[in-house]
């Protein structure tokens, strides 16, 4: 499994304020990610049918099995569709449902969106939910509400190259 993902700042917050109780018991995680990724006609990734599955959504399947420990998945449910106008061959739209004994995740990829990309992390736990958001992967801003209030750390670093110090 591709992890480098698990280090970036925003994640590795997540994780980290997960393990250590912050959130208590998790009930739902979230994530959305819309960007272009029409960047990747003409290479070998092209020949890809399931390319947003095996290239890009591996890092989210890997944070959920960070995120949600020791718990199994009892459902998974994943579909690809192409967008109608999209450039390159493999299906550039994908989700993926997965349920746990009382809770839930859900993927959204919407790898066709050519203006005004967005990624957005939210998980909800009987403590507290964090919410990660921001234009890209490399720019996130993260919030964490508990019963104690609001916060919002100040992450330092990027997805790039950060998150590929962590698997070395």
């Amino acid at each position: 499994m591709n992890q480098n993902g698990r280090w970036a700042p925003h994640w590795s917050y997540l994780h980290e304020a997960v393990k250590t109780g912050l959130l208590g018991e998790l009930s739902a995680i979230h994530c959305e990610v819309h960007w272009n990724h029409d960047c990747l006609s003409g290479t070998e990734f092209e020949k890809m049918h399931h390319l947003i599955l095996y290239d890009f959504a591996i890092h989210w399947f890997d944070i959920l099995c960070c995120l949600m420990g020791e718990r199994e998945p009892l459902r998974v449910y994943a579909s690809l569709t192409r967008s109608r106008n999209q450039t390159i061959s493999p299906p550039l739209l994908a989700q993926v449902t997965v349920e746990y004994e009382g809770a839930q995740a859900s993927l959204v990829f919407d790898g066709n969106t050519s203006t005004g990309p967005w990624e957005t992390t939210f998980v909800a736990g009987q403590q507290g939910t964090i919410r990660c958001q921001g234009l890209d992967l490399q720019s996130q801003e993260l919030v964490m509400t508990t019963e104690k209030g609001i916060s919002q750390p100040a992450l330092t670093g990027t997805w790039f190259p950060d998150g590929f110090h962590g698997t070395m």
